[in-house]
């Protein structure tokens, strides 16, 4: 009984054997494309996949139902042939051919592309780059199917339309762009180049674009109103962002004309549109420390510096990382001057953990090198806070009097000419001293406040 097994298996296996080489290297389809459809179902039949297997037989219907012209079918037929030739395997590489072209099929995509197609995985196959061809196979079947050019996990880049070609170029194949916004979208945000150009090479997951331009419409501000103009720039698809060196910046609320810098844009990890607003992207830069911005802190201040943007957050930062400078006025006098590498602007109100800060007086200053600096617009006012480490420990000191004056916080009602010297922990007295005879007072004991006159 064991021997009778042992030969029903045996024939079997060689039928098996002999089958799989009546399929294999050298075996090559009908010329004629009407049989040839026929020995391609069953070549694939054969390999009892069943996901490819049903992926033959969508691709057998649109075949015979005339999808493709005489001249179309001849040179798929040529390139089945080629691959075969070759015992490229079913899968992958069949399988993604077949995905291909009906994927073509239903894209819209004009003849002149499957030329393009056809062309490109010739070159391919005849130099024998196996692993080049995966790749081109992958990134047509992408771009034929949601004009998507790079993909991975949640994140997708994509164009807006399928007006492309693929071309040979750099010794690589390549997918070019004459217009097309180039997008990224993940599972709750989207990023934006608008009416741009371009060229992908996909063996380097590089776009090297020209033109277009990216706003802040995704952080809520109008994009009439904020946006930069790009000129040459480079994005690794690769990457959840990119950066453009040189841009032209515009936000029309307080600029005539646009500024200089540089731009960065990242997608976020939110997973709902309402997340995606919190973004502190897209990032401007600017090159210069000299930008001067009247009314971004109301009618009472002016701005002198860097100029960021990081989501819909102003930032006195520069690209050199120099000095920003915020000026109060009192009756058209300059009463306060504080100097930051990094004010944070928002909705009117001014913030810096480490800005210096002069009081200017009838007579002299008062200046502290450190502090705590916040002013809000709105409100007109300004408060003044030492902290507890390093330079902010020291007291202010009054260069006309010659004095150390130690006090906590400095408050100041811009509708009120006094400005406040005090103290946060009451238990505590502020004290003023002389730098000249070293002795200290109470600060009570001086009569009246600072006074603007």
């Amino acid at each position: 009984m064991k021997q009778h097994y042992f030969k029903h298996t045996l024939i079997l296996t060689l039928l098996l054997f002999i089958g799989n080489l009546s399929y294999g290297q050298g075996k090559s389809f009908s010329a004629d494309n009407a049989v040839f459809i026929e020995e391609f179902k069953e070549f694939i039949e054969f390999t009892g996949q069943p996901d490819v297997v049903s992926k033959a037989k969508i691709f057998k219907r649109i075949w015979e139902n005339d999808s493709f012209s005489e001249s179309q079918k001849t040179q798929i037929n040529r390139l089945c042939n080629n691959m075969r030739i070759k015992d490229m395997p079913v899968d992958p590489y069949f399988s993604l051919v077949i995905d291909g072209l009906i994927n073509f099929r239903y894209s819209g995509l004009g003849i002149e592309v499957l030329q393009q197609w056809r062309d490109i995985s010739t070159n391919l196959l005849k130099k024998g780059k196996n692993k080049d061809y995966l790749l081109f196979l992958n990134t047509t079947n992408l771009l034929f199917k949601e004009n998507g050019l790079y993909t991975v996990g949640n994140r997708l880049w994509r164009a807006s339309n399928n007006q492309f070609e693929i071309i040979y170029d750099k010794n690589t194949f390549a997918i070019k762009f004459d217009a097309l916004d180039l997008i990224c979208t993940s599972l709750g945000d989207k990023i934006f180049i608008y009416d741009t150009k371009g060229i992908y090479y996909p063996g380097k997951g590089l776009w090297i674009g020209e033109g277009g331009s990216v706003d802040w419409q995704r952080v809520l501000l109008d994009q009439e109103k904020v946006f930069c103009h790009l000129g040459n720039y480079e994005v690794s698809l690769k990457s959840s962002s990119f950066t453009a060196d040189t841009v032209e910046f515009y936000n029309k609320h307080y600029f005539d004309g646009p500024l200089a810098g540089s731009l960065t844009e990242k997608i976020s990890n939110a997973t709902n549109p309402d997340k995606a607003i919190n973004s502190s992207y897209p990032r401007f830069t600017s090159f210069t420390a000299d930008v001067e911005i009247k009314g971004l802190l109301g009618e009472n201040a002016k701005y002198i510096g860097g100029f960021s943007m990081f989501g819909p957050l102003i930032s006195g930062t520069s690209k050199e990382g120099d000095l920003s400078i915020i000026e109060i006025y009192y009756k058209g006098d300059k009463v306060i001057e504080s100097k930051s590498k990094n004010f944070k602007i928002i909705d009117g109100v001014a913030q810096s953990d480490g800005a210096s800060f002069e009081l200017f007086t009838d007579s002299g200053s008062i200046y502290h090198p450190k502090v705590i600096f916040n002013f809000q617009a709105d409100k007109k006012i300004l408060k003044v806070t030492k902290g507890t480490d390093g330079l902010m420990r020291v007291p202010f000191t009054d260069s006309y009097h010659n004095l150390e004056i130690d006090v906590q916080q400095v408050l100041w009602n811009l509708d009120e000419p006094l400005i406040d010297f005090d103290m946060i922990d009451n238990s505590k007295a502020a004290t003023i001293e002389s730098s000249d005879f070293y002795r200290s007072i109470s600060f009570e004991k001086v009569q009246g406040r600072m006074r603007r006159h």
